[in-house]
């Protein structure tokens, strides 16, 4: 079986080569520690690695890849992001019950067009 090399990674503070960059982030593209990831990469707090983009079931928020966006922020599974509004194309609604951006809202949510969110409620002069 073939034996694994560690990568190795420059450190200009101490101009070291190292394999483990943290509290850094490993840039790959470049083979150095750096404090921020270049674009469009990402920061990995979890490995301290610079990302090419965030993995299935996560999504990009600030640079810095989350399982559940903030509040106020909708997971948009087309762009693997947080955003502050879902897309129109395709049509989305923000949902605020499962924080994403859905095609259909949850139970007892009703979609608004006009602003493309999901209510508890119908905005007065509208009906469900």
């Amino acid at each position: 079986h073939k034996s694994m090399s560690k990568r190795l990674f420059r450190q200009q503070a101490d101009n070291l080569c190292i394999t483990d960059c943290t509290p850094l982030y490993a840039d790959d593209s470049t083979n150095m520690c750096v404090d921020t990831c270049p674009t469009p990469t990402t920061a990995d707090n979890n490995t301290y690695t610079c990302k090419g983009k965030c993995v299935y079931g996560e999504f990009m928020e600030e640079n810095v890849c989350v399982t559940t966006c903030s509040d106020g922020y909708f997971a948009d599974n087309l762009t693997r992001s947080c955003l502050d509004k879902c897309p129109e194309d395709p049509f989305t609604f923000a949902d605020p019950f499962v924080k994403k951006c859905v095609f259909q809202c949850s139970p007892n949510y009703y979609g608004f067009f006009d602003n493309r969110t999901c209510e508890q409620t119908c905005p007065a002069g509208l009906f469900t």
